[in-house]
Order: C-alpha cells, then sequence, then structure tokens
C-alpha cells in the first residue's frame, strides 16, 4: 500500500500527568516487575522461539528515516496473533493457583483468544470449553477443536456467546476479573476503552480535545434487569453506545459525550452490530444519517494503524528537523 494511502493524527492526551506519583496501586496494575515475570513465563512455554524482525526499506526510504522493522508474529506459537498470548498467560497463571487437576476454564470468542485459552489448557492438561456465535468462521472453530476444546456454537451473537460462558462450569477467561487478569479487562468491560475512542473521535473530527469528566460513563454490570426486560417487550436490544452531540454546527458549543447501555430498535444500524464490528452512525445536516460498518480488529488493520502512525511520526519529526535547519541557516 503506498504511503499517500494511509493517514494518521497525533493526538495530545488530555488526562496524562507526567508528575503524578506511580504508586503501589498502579504497580499492581502494571509494573516492570510484572512484565518480566510474564516474559519469564512466556519464554518457558513449549515452542516458544522469538519473532523475527523484518526490515522495510522501500517504506523506510519514503518515510525519510534510516530503518524501519516490523515485528512478524504471524508464526507465534502457531497462532499468528502476539494478542493471543494474554489469554494463554492467564491460563497460566490460573494452573499455578489452583493446579491443573480437574480445571476447566471456558470463553467467548471470535477465534483468536479462544483458541489460545484452549492451547494452553491443552498444554497443562486442563479441560477447556469454548462459547462461539454463529457468525465465526468454520475454519476457526476447526483450529479451536483442534486444540481438543469444547466447542459450542451459539445461536446469537458474541454478546449471548459471552453470557453462556459465565454461567458454564470452571473459570472464566474473559474481558473480566480473574486473577493476574483484573483491571484492564475490567476497564473495558466498564467502558472505559469505549470513553477514550469518543475522546479521541472528538479530537479528530471536530478538533474537541475532551476531558475524562465531560464523558458520561456507566458500565455494562450496572443493567438492571427491570432494563433487560423492557428492551426485551419492545423488541429491542441493549448496546454500548458512544454518542457525540453538539449543540452548533461544525463541533461548536455544548458537548454531550455519553457512553453507556442503551435500547437499540431493530431497524437501527447498531442493532446487528456484532463480535469485531465497529459501527459509526452520523446524523447531520443536509446528508441526514449515515452509518459506517466495518471489522475494528483483525491483523491487517492493526498492521496499518502501526505502520501509519510510525509514518506519521517520521514525517513530523522530518519536518520539525527542516524548520529548525531553516531558521539557523
Amino acid at each position: 500500500m503506498p504511503l499517500a494511502a494511509l493517514s494518521a493524527a497525533l493526538v495530545a492526551n488530555a488526562g496524562l500527568d507526567r508528575d503524578a506519583p506511580y504508586g503501589p496501586e498502579e504497580r499492581d496494575i502494571l509494573s516492570a516487575e510484572k512484565g518480566r515475570a510474564a516474559w519469564d513465563a512466556i519464554r518457558a512455554w513449549p515452542g516458544y522461539a522469538p519473532t523475527p524482525l523484518r526490515p522495510l526499506p522501500p517504506i523506510a526510504a519514503e518515510a525519510g528515516v534510516a530503518e524501519l522493522l516490523y515485528k512478524d508474529e504471524g508464526h507465534r506459537f502457531g497462532l499468528k496473533s502476539f494478542k493471543a498470548l494474554g489469554g494463554a498467560y492467564a491460563v497460566e497463571r490460573l494452573a499455578r493457583q489452583h493446579g491443573a487437576e480437574g480445571l476447566t476454564v471456558a470463553c467467548a470468542t471470535d477465534g483468536n483468544h479462544g483458541r489460545a485459552v484452549a492451547r494452553m489448557a491443552r498444554t497443562f492438561g486442563q479441560k477447556a470449553h469454548i462459547f462461539v456465535p454463529r457468525n465465526v468462521p468454520a475454519r476457526a472453530v476447526e483450529a479451536i477443536k483442534a486444540e481438543q476444546a469444547e466447542v459450542t456454537i451459539v445461536d446469537g451473537n458474541y454478546d449471548d456467546a459471552v453470557a453462556m460462558a459465565a454461567n458454564a462450569d470452571g473459570i472464566l477467561v474473559q474481558d473480566m476479573g480473574l486473577p493476574g487478569y483484573e483491571e484492564i479487562p475490567a476497564w473495558i468491560v466498564e467502558g472505559y476503552d469505549t470513553m477514550a475512542k469518543v475522546m479521541i473521535l472528538s479530537a479528530l473530527v471536530f478538533g474537541r480535545q475532551l476531558r475524562r469528566e465531560q464523558v458520561t460513563r456507566r458500565g455494562i454490570t450496572e443493567i438492571a434487569r427491570a432494563e433487560f426486560e423492557q428492551a426485551a417487550a419492545s423488541g429491542a436490544r441493549l448496546k454500548h453506545v458512544a454518542s457525540l452531540e453538539f449543540s452548533e454546527p461544525g463541533g461548536l458549543g455544548e458537548v454531550h459525550a455519553r457512553v453507556m447501555p442503551a435500547p437499540v430498535g431493530r431497524d437501527d444500524p447498531l442493532a446487528s452490530i456484532d463480535g469485531a464490528t465497529n459501527a459509526v452512525v452520523l446524523r447531520a445536516s443536509p446528508v441526514g444519517e449515515v452509518a459506517i460498518t466495518g471489522p475494528g480488529a483483525g491483523p491487517q488493520l492493526a498492521g496499518q494503524g502501526v505502520l501509519a502512525d510510525l509514518i506519521a511520526v517520521a514525517r513530523s519529526r522530518s519536518k520539525l528537523h527542516r524548520r529548525r535547519a531553516d531558521r539557523d541557516a
């Protein structure tokens, strides 16, 4: 892909406080010690090998940098994704804490996560029960079955699969708290990840950098039973929806930013969004409503995004150096 087809923007993190102390609570979530422990554990797994760095000389030349390398994760434990390591490491932690004998782990998945959980469960002699929504490709299901996991095809979407996994026998390895895998999954479930995306969207599209306190947040774990019943009675579905509204045209005036569960009618473009699919619905004058949908995850998309960011940084540094050279000339 030519660089001209890629685009990226650097957005400052308005919530960053570089002078804030990194205390015990922060280190309990993420620390160099925990990182080294995970690295030591993963390097001891059967089949571990460092993944190679591949040079990209033509793109480096076009971006104006001396060298550009990418980390090739295509052969990581046969799972073809570094993202699969998180679930696998959680299973290994569970095996060490509870013992592998008689232990069953369960999760819902669209592909990589479930296969990683199943692979590590097989490695440690555990049982794995993986729940997949009906729209998952057959090849992904067969890959999970090849890891000797029990697979249940759920007649529903990803949210339905998560609900079934949460009620299955065994320990859940999912986007919710469990030993060694607590804080970041809790943030995802509670909507903090989506809240960050709303803030980024506001800055990129409207040039308005929001603060966290400007975004009203309500997590999915706060949904009351009455809300489920009311949505079902009206034929609607509850979705975790992020919305961004401005009182004046062009992103001006008072801003209303929310991330919270909301009932979505069957005719709404958001009603059919499941799994890793993302959707953005734009309502503006005079075009009316425009819906854009597409995959929000995957190796190609992730790779393009990282590469675009690297190129944007390289170009910004190059422009800065030229301005300094012109100034000093």
